[in-house]
């Protein structure tokens, strides 16, 4: 049996079976649940991890959570997707998701409505250039979605330690953040 996988093209085929776009973003996703920081965002517990995120852009002693889902982005999407996103998806959560909503891009876009494989942005109430990101796993129908965050902790702060699976509700984190909405992708 041939195996073919095809990140390039969006789709992985095994053994005749396709996973879409959103299906390979979960999968890289769980390959880094429980990875954890050095603290003072000096590094990753996971030297393939922190090759990734330098890859992606990270520099030692930046925030990461914004970083992790250019990372997953790279590294799962089409190439006519990615060129597109690569532009606009920054490490800076704010700078991201006003940049996309500032674009003319057909591809990469806001909404306020998660799908898989989208990545959530929010918000600090104290800060508003300060917030945090993670990418949907899945969506609930309790206006809940499921999510994988980097630099957060148990206690779901948006400062912390590793990457974790959350669950989070449509309005927010926490008393000092706010869900601005969610950038998405189009694949033709």
């Amino acid at each position: 049996m041939i195996i073919v996988a095809s990140i390039l093209g969006g789709i992985a085929a095994l053994g005749g079976g396709y996973m879409s776009l959103s299906e390979n973003i979960s999968k890289k996703l769980d390959e880094f649940i429980g990875v954890t920081e050095i603290k003072g965002n000096q590094g990753f517990s996971n030297p393939a991890f922190e090759a990734l995120m330098k890859a992606a852009g990270w520099i030692k002693g930046q925030a990461w959570c914004m970083y992790l889902a250019r990372m997953v982005w790279k590294n799962t999407m089409p190439e006519l997707v990615w060129n597109e996103a690569k532009k606009l998806i920054s490490g800076s959560t704010q700078g991201s998701y006003n940049a996309v909503k500032n674009s003319k891009s057909n591809v990469i876009f806001i909404t306020d409505r998660p799908q898989k494989g989208f990545i959530a942005v929010w918000q600090s109430k104290m800060n508003p250039t300060l917030g945090h990101a993670g990418i949907v796993k899945s969506v609930n129908a309790d206006n809940t979605f499921n999510d994988v965050e980097g630099n957060t902790n148990r206690l779901d702060s948006r400062e912390g330690e590793g990457v974790y699976a959350k669950k989070r509700n449509l309005t927010g984190i926490s008393s000092d953040l706010l869900l601005r909405g969610f950038i998405g992708f189009k694949v033709s």
